[in-house]
């Protein structure tokens, strides 16, 4: 399942390659990172790369500031989203800060994540 890591930005999002924990939760859960073949720890990638990429869940990640709220409104109410698999099904998941950073609570993150995908496929 195509999984996009959406941590800020709204002209030029800010998002994981595959040398961070998130994609590494994503793919043990059994998910794909759309951008697993950038070489990069966190990167800036256009909002067209997205759209076709065609994401079918979003993990927002939530600092605890409130931030994770706003990308979520931004991403159901952008018009240039309204396409996106992942917003036309309603398929976000907010994982906390320190449920995806190398850490003791990153298996809490991949846990919980692996359930949501879980419940997806039934």
């Amino acid at each position: 399942m195509p999984v996009f890591v959406y941590d800020s930005g709204t002209d030029q999002p800010f998002t994981s390659g595959n040398q961070v924990p998130p994609n590494d939760i994503i793919r043990l859960a059994g998910g794909r990172n759309i951008f697993v073949d950038l070489e990069a720890r966190w990167i800036q990638v256009s909002r067209e790369a997205v759209t076709k990429a065609a994401p079918e869940v979003v993990i927002i990640l939530d600092y605890g500031n409130q931030l994770a709220q706003k990308q979520l409104d931004f991403l159901k109410t952008s018009a240039r989203n309204k396409n996106l698999p992942t917003v036309r099904n309603n398929r976000f998941f907010v994982l906390g800060y320190n449920e995806g950073i190398s850490g003791p609570r990153i298996t809490d993150g991949l846990e919980k994540f692996a359930a949501y995908l879980r419940d997806l496929d039934r």
